[in-house]
């Protein structure tokens, strides 16, 4: 092999195993995209004081995190071809490492799947949370005090209303439609 074509397998080899788990992650937003919809129509809710700071500043920390991730790999790409090309030129594949590597990248798409199916039903409770306190809005018109997200000891209380007629805690709970439920509802 010539120098090029084993500096070119090289990269190729580091390269694919970024695109590997950047294709889990692609195939999992596709999946849930066309199975799952949130109950709630988001732009519809009244939005919550620093909503959309909120939105720039979770923005801003995941560019944040993958320009790190992105800085530690260029630092580390070349070193890694340096070393595979070394390997792939004296005809010794390095299978130890290829091995590793290869669990190491079954544990990063396990725990992103993981991850990734928690962030889906943190993000369904969030938009719940929202729709229910949107509705109690109208409650203080009515001469209620809601509070929102009351922290116990050991646990929290979504909402809490408390008026002339008593106190009232009130528990949320979302659950995602199913797009084929959805068609099914429609009559299509």
């Amino acid at each position: 092999m010539t120098d090029f074509s084993n500096s070119m397998l090289s990269l190729a080899i580091i390269l694919s195993s970024m695109f590997a788990i950047v294709g889990v992650m692609y195939g999992l937003l596709k999946y849930r995209d066309a199975t799952l919809k949130l109950p709630v129509d988001r732009e519809q809710l009244t939005r919550i004081p620093a909503y959309g700071l909120q939105q720039q500043i979770q923005d801003l920390q995941m560019d944040l995190i993958g320009s790190m991730l992105m800085g530690a790999m260029i630092v580390s790409l070349p070193f890694a071809v340096s070393s595979l090309k070394a390997h792939i030129t004296i005809g010794q594949f390095p299978w130890i490492s290829v091995t590793t590597g290869l669990m190491g990248l079954a544990y990063c798409g396990f725990k992103t799947w993981k991850n990734f199916s928690k962030l889906t039903k943190l993000r369904l409770g969030h938009t719940a949370e929202i729709a229910t306190a949107n509705e109690l809005i109208g409650l203080q018109a009515l001469g209620y005090q809601v509070f929102h997200d009351v922290q116990a000891d050991g646990f929290n209380i979504d909402h809490l209303a408390v008026g002339k007629n008593g106190v009232f805690a009130i528990e949320t709970k979302g659950r995602h439609k199913r797009n084929k439920d959805l068609l099914q509802t429609n009559g299509n």
